[in-house]
């Protein structure tokens, strides 16, 4: 109960400093990226921001995503136990994007510079991996990293993957790793915390789902192999709906959601795989919003503050794009979660 008793106080304030929502609007009409970071002169990014001469969107995605790996490094070292066992499953999918970055550039033969400065090796640090990922980093062969791999603790036949040319399949094993191991963390919590943090991560474990039913087709999946990378979520659309849905339209999909929970999601012709995907994080925010409520001492408002500190970067990593690219403000807008 003491380290929770010195970690809610943390994580409340964490949410205190999130920027408002409406600051975010003002941000997408930005001329360029030197301007976006002189309106930012008063969140708590400036002094970071204030040392970058030439702002470019690699530069600044790196400053957002560095913040939060830092503060939920900061909060996870005030619990222990189980919680910090289920923080660490939560935190581990910074790795995922390390490797992601990692095993595309190695699958299609790009030079190890260009995207080297966008891995972050003080996720691994954090992990106690840092070693054996700079390791990985240096392998030069698919056979080498593949070891390499399972010794970081990913069963993934990269070689097999190569040969049959598909390798698009990366980034769902991956996936399906991450959240396999959440939930296994998240099952040795009690009864009220894995409750309600399943209840919020439910709609993301879904999207996970979702998009590789959406996509199965054109991975060329059988059902069985579909089967496979699906991952059951205890509150969230059955397996079975699933695999039957794989011939399913978009509207279709969005009316199982419906059944199952999901009413904030419109059903309109408008409908993309990519809409619907935002539409479940939109949800999948939200309800991080409810891990504030009620009982306080518990690892909720932690993982509550780590979700919306997420969704403000990822906001901020879209937007920081989008000026850069010149794009309308307007279509930026439409990027973002609010």
């Amino acid at each position: 109960m003491k380290d929770i008793l010195y970690a809610v106080p943390k994580a409340f304030a964490l949410k205190g400093r999130l920027i408002d929502p409406m600051f975010l609007r003002r941000l997408v009409h930005a001329e360029n990226l030197q301007r976006m970071t002189e309106l930012m002169r008063n969140t708590p990014y400036h002094e970071k921001l204030a040392v970058i001469k030439e702002p470019t969107g690699i530069i600044l995605e790196k400053v957002f995503r560095n913040s939060l790996v830092e503060d939920e490094i900061k909060l996870s070292r005030f619990v222990e136990g189980k919680r910090r066992k289920f923080l660490n499953a939560l935190f581990s999918r910074h790795e995922i994007d390390n490797l992601k970055l990692f095993l595309k550039a190695l699958v299609r033969g790009i030079p190890r510079d260009i995207f080297l400065e966008r891995i972050n090796l003080d996720v691994e640090k954090h992990l106690d991996k840092r070693a054996l990922f700079v390791e990985l980093l240096a392998s030069d062969s698919i056979h080498e990293a593949s070891l390499i791999l399972k010794e970081l603790g990913y069963e993934l036949d990269l070689e097999s993957l190569v040969k049959e040319e598909r390798a698009e399949l990366i980034d769902f094993l991956l996936d399906k790793n991450f959240y396999i191991n959440l939930l296994e963390a998240l099952s040795l919590l009690g009864k009220e915390e894995s409750g309600d943090i399943l209840h919020v991560f439910s709609p993301r474990i879904d999207k996970y789902n979702l998009m590789l039913v959406l996509r199965s087709s054109f991975l060329g999946l059988s059902l069985d192999e579909i089967e496979k990378l699906l991952v059951k979520n205890p509150k969230g659309i059955p397996l079975k709906e699933l695999i039957e849905a794989s011939s399913a339209t978009l509207e279709d999909l969005a009316k199982i959601l419906r059944t199952y929970g999901y009413s904030e999601i419109p059903l309109s012709k408008e409908l993309s795989p990519v809409k619907l995907e935002k539409e479940l994080m939109r949800v999948h925010y939200n309800r991080a919003e409810t891990l504030f409520l009620g009982k306080t001492l518990t690892i909720k408002p932690l993982v509550g503050a780590i979700l919306l500190k997420e969704r403000e970067v990822l906001n901020l990593v879209a937007i920081v794009y989008g000026v850069e690219r010149r794009l309308p403000p307007s279509t930026i807008l439409e990027e973002i979660i609010i």
